[in-house]
């Protein structure tokens, strides 16, 4: 969990091309902390 305005840096092996969802797991934090990693 990165720290309040501090910079964290995350590595990912991309998946093949497609559409990914992505969502905090974080209790109560879903409804608005959730997004989409593309894959071209």
């Amino acid at each position: 969990m990165a720290k309040l305005l501090k910079c964290q840096t995350v590595t990912v092996t991309v998946p093949p091309p497609g559409s990914y969802p992505y969502i905090c797991t974080y209790p109560g934090h879903f409804t608005m902390m959730q997004g989409r990693l593309i894959s071209q």
